[in-house]
């Protein structure tokens, strides 16, 4: 099951407003190969961290016609989890010890719900598509709540 992570392309954009990922302190830097040129010469422009480089380069606004941040397969990743969602364990207390305060049966129980989620999926919460009000917004992650443990 693949996910659109849209909280991801919003906040790993340099040049957009609010917080950002951690992703984004590696954004592409860019070094100019004869330091006497120009950077506005494209043929003079090297980006220096090119192995590393997470995020596109910081640009000023309105001077870049290709931000690398729109709608793309960068921001699709592998949605499928494992999760239990609910757990309950319960255990009768023995009969001997029942007898001392007059009683037939006690049990003691408990219930977890969202005990663990197994996941590569780097969104809140991999379980998108349940809660999308329409079928245009099947898998796309915009920042719904995660579940919560109880």
């Amino acid at each position: 099951m693949n996910v659109y992570n849209v909280l991801r392309q919003w906040h790993t954009d340099p040049l957009g407003w609010g917080n950002k990922m951690k992703e984004v302190r590696n954004y592409a830097r860019i070094g100019l190969i004869d330091p006497d040129g120009s950077d506005d010469d494209i043929s003079n422009v090297v980006v220096t961290n090119a192995e590393t480089a997470s995020v596109q380069r910081v640009s000023a606004a309105g001077m870049s016609n290709n931000d690398n941040n729109r709608i793309s397969s960068r921001f699709v990743e592998n949605g499928s989890y494992l999760r239990m969602k609910s757990l309950s364990l319960a255990w009768n207390l023995p009969k001997s010890w029942l007898k001392k305060i007059d009683l037939d049966w006690v049990q003691v129980y408990a219930n977890v719900q969202n005990l663990f989620t197994i996941t590569s999926y780097s969104g809140y919460d991999p379980e998108v598509g349940a809660m999308a009000q329409d079928v245009l917004r099947q898998g796309l992650d915009s920042g719904r709540y995660p579940s919560q443990r109880i």
